[in-house]
């Protein structure tokens, strides 16, 4: 596999971090939900499941944001 130019890097990044700010959002509002549930003694088992993947997928994308940083510092100037 041939290494990314520093542009397509820069550019994959920039998407890394929208995923991982729109991921946040997703969490934050499952939270929310799942909050809201219990209070009214509700079932949150679904909404809870939805807030677990979610939280794993972020998980994927910090660590992608994470190694997409590394490989540009490695890149030189």
């Amino acid at each position: 596999m041939r290494p990314m130019d520093r542009a397509t890097l820069e550019q994959r990044l920039r998407a890394a971090k929208a995923h991982v700010a729109l991921g946040d959002d997703h969490i934050e509002r499952q939270r929310e939900v799942v909050s809201a549930l219990k209070k009214d003694g509700k079932d949150a088992t679904a909404a809870q499941t939805l807030l677990n993947t979610f939280r794993g997928l972020q998980e994927i994308h910090v660590a992608n944001m994470l190694r997409l940083t590394d490989e540009l510092a490695k890149l030189p100037k």
